[in-house]
């Protein structure tokens, strides 16, 4: 079974120095689900970046309507995008991409279809050793890192990619004609 490098927390949701590997098969994470969006929640107040009240008021919120997480914050305003986006870097402890980080041709286009890359915010980025670094628009999504790692055989080190970077390089990467 090939390990994928998915979330370096100490086990509660905190970011670690040490990160944490885990079978590809491991359980999602859910940002519907509340004990993860509580994690989060907890986590940005632990920083000073949310006061108890907006904590409260976003897991309240996201218990009711059962959205994700991130929608939420986003929906109630309680964070900047681009802050947030640098927050989620922190909490998952995946690096953010620059434009200069993305690759000038397609990597493992064989293997991974444009279709799938699409539809799941995914974008290979370099194969570094033994492993393949992936940028990705959804940190949540560990599902689909864990079927990148099972797909190519590979450990999958993620990387953190904004919408509007990754819609740019896919357009560039996987429909260079599309124009």
């Amino acid at each position: 079974v090939m390990l994928a490098e998915l979330v370096p927390t100490d086990g509660r949701g905190a970011a670690s120095d040490n990160p944490r590997f885990v079978y590809t098969d491991a359980p999602a994470v859910d940002a519907r689900d509340p004990t993860t969006a509580r994690r989060l929640l907890d986590f940005l107040g632990a920083r000073g970046l949310l006061d108890a009240a907006a904590v409260e008021r976003a897991a309240g919120v996201q218990h009711e309507t059962r959205q994700r997480i991130d929608v939420v914050i986003s929906e109630l305003g309680l964070l900047p995008t681009k802050e947030f986006f640098s927050v989620l870097s922190a909490y998952f402890g995946y690096p953010i991409l620059a434009e200069a980080d993305l690759p000038a041709f397609p990597v493992l286009e064989k293997e991974l279809s444009g279709n799938f890359l699409r539809r799941n915010g995914l974008l290979p980025i370099e194969l570094a050793g033994d492993t393949v670094i992936v940028a990705t628009t959804d940190p949540f999504n560990s599902d689909a890192l864990a079927a990148v790692a099972y797909l190519v055989d590979r450990p999958v080190a993620p990387r953190l990619i904004s919408a509007q970077s990754f819609a740019l390089a896919m357009e560039r990467l996987y429909e260079p004609n599309a124009k």
